[in-house]
């Protein structure tokens, strides 16, 4: 459980600087569906799973894909609405 927990933050702290350049981009619609979309495809599988099967290292893996799904999001939107390297902001 434990390998599970630490190698989860390294991911988590990515998907944090992604939301927090969309926050300084005003992107909070996109945000707010990215949360949404992740709650129900990412997280609610992981989550029945614990709660059928009685297996609480299931929760930790609903929140760490919770997690992946905002980091690639994130990731995903930051490449299409920043420029370029090397070119500035308009």
């Amino acid at each position: 459980l434990w390998p599970i927990i630490a190698i989860g933050q390294i991911f988590l702290c990515f998907s944090y600087v992604f939301d927090g350049i969309l926050f300084g981009l005003d992107d909070f619609s996109f945000l707010r569906k990215l949360i949404f979309y992740g709650a129900v495809f990412a997280f609610a599988p992981f989550l029945l799973y614990a709660y059928v099967q009685y297996e609480p290292r299931a929760l930790w893996l609903a929140l760490l894909s919770l997690g992946m799904f905002r980091l690639l999001g994130g990731w995903w939107r930051t490449r299409r609405l920043l420029p370029p390297e090397g070119q500035l902001l308009p």
